[in-house]
């Protein structure tokens, strides 16, 4: 018996987790559940069975003890894990019981907790935007000295996206003062 799998390309900026869990979470409940997340594609697989509640944690960390301890905590909570992303993005989901507290399918439960992973995103968030505004002046400089349009253009792209990821950033800060 095969089961019938549906890989999709749906992309979430990572600000908007929130976002994603609930469309996942949708997608549990119309029968797709999710087998592997992704920054860039998702893979699912049919069940009506089962229903899953889909959570994501930003955690960048070493490989080895450390990783299996993480891993190892979501388990013994009930949580199962799904994959790691190449962008430090992991993916859990834990079976719905029903009867079972709506706290139960929370894996942050305190505000600390949250804060600190909200913290690890804004991090690579300001180090992409550094990286950006590096660019920038070395494309400036490289601009002055050869003169090609080309720099032009791709300092202006740079800064779009700079300017692009800071809003966003800030827009998550003021959404996680609302909640």
């Amino acid at each position: 018996m095969s089961q019938e799998i549906r890989k999709t390309h749906r992309v979430f900026m990572a600000w908007e987790y929130k976002q994603e869990e609930e469309w996942l979470n949708r997608m549990s409940r119309s029968g797709w559940q999710l087998v592997k997340g992704g920054c860039f594609s998702q893979e699912f697989v049919k069940d009506d069975a089962r229903q899953y509640c889909i959570r994501l944690d930003y955690k960048k960390m070493p490989a080895g003890k450390e990783a299996d301890r993480y891993i190892e905590t979501f388990e013994e909570q009930g949580w199962e894990h799904l994959n790691t992303t190449f962008n430090d993005w992991h993916y859990f989901r834990k079976q719905i019981k029903e009867g079972e507290p709506e706290s139960a399918y929370e894996i942050y439960t305190d505000m600390e907790s949250v804060q600190e992973m909200m913290n690890r995103w804004k991090g690579l968030a300001y180090g992409c935007s550094a990286a950006l505004l590096i660019l920038s002046i070395v494309y400036i400089y490289l601009y002055a000295v050869s003169g090609f349009m080309f720099y032009w253009i791709s300092i202006g792209v740079f800064l779009i996206m700079l300017i692009w990821l800071l809003a966003n950033t800030r827009k998550m800060n003021a959404d996680r003062h609302m909640e």
